[in-house]
């Protein structure tokens, strides 16, 4: 260096600090994640939204399960989302005990024993590959009632939440770093049943067109 020269640091863009393009996407997820539980549980506080329970108790279960055995297989940031659902998933199941609906019927206890049975195969093997297949059937089974739901009486559920999840979603699945079970199943599962609902929701708007 030239005596009296200042040489500032990063001068070279290669040395330069910058945030990876993968925890950039996994951010803007798991925000969008984040801003769909704000109408969807002030819509549930005012009664408006009417909450599966067993979904949304399924949501929770499962989601904590398949979290912890997608990380045990080795994933990392695809589960950013995940984990933002298993904590908003716990707000709603314990806001729908008082202000949601389901829970006694046939098709909600096919879907909780269902659930039920996924998560003990996996306690048995103790495989997290199998835990990640079997959790990610289970969180199917939980979505059908709130799917049903969605398009048969769109009114009580929250297309601004759910197309909100869609994103979300959809945004994971650019993370996936390998097309594996183990790492594309479970974020393609809750891409998927988010679809599923939130098309439910809108299909009001698209019929009236």
């Amino acid at each position: 260096m030239v005596r009296g020269q200042v040489r500032f640091p990063f001068t070279n863009p290669v040395q330069a600090p910058c945030v990876a393009p993968e925890i950039l996407l996994a951010g803007v997820a798991g925000l969008i994640a984040t801003a769909a539980y704000i109408p969807y549980l002030w819509k549930t506080w005012k009664r408006v939204t009417r909450p599966n329970r067993t979904t949304w108790w399924i949501y929770t279960v499962v989601g904590g399960v398949a979290t912890a055995s997608s990380y045990a297989a080795g994933a990392r940031w695809t589960l950013v989302v995940p984990l933002v659902y298993v904590i908003g998933s716990l707000v709603v199941a314990l806001l729908a005990i008082r202000r949601g609906e389901g829970g006694s019927s046939w098709l909600d206890r096919g879907c909780l024993a269902t659930a039920a049975i996924s998560i003990l195969v996996w306690q048995v093997s103790g495989d997290p590959l199998l835990a990640v297949i079997m959790n990610s059937f289970a969180d199917i089974a939980g979505s059908v009632p709130t799917m049903l739901k969605a398009w048969r009486d769109p009114a009580r559920e929250n297309r601004w939440a759910w197309l909100m999840f869609f994103a979300a979603n959809g945004c994971t699945l650019f993370l996936v770093p390998e097309w594996t079970l183990a790492f594309a199943l479970y974020p393609s599962v809750l891409f998927f049943c988010a679809t599923i609902i939130a098309a439910g929701c809108w299909s009001p708007s698209f019929r009236r067109r």
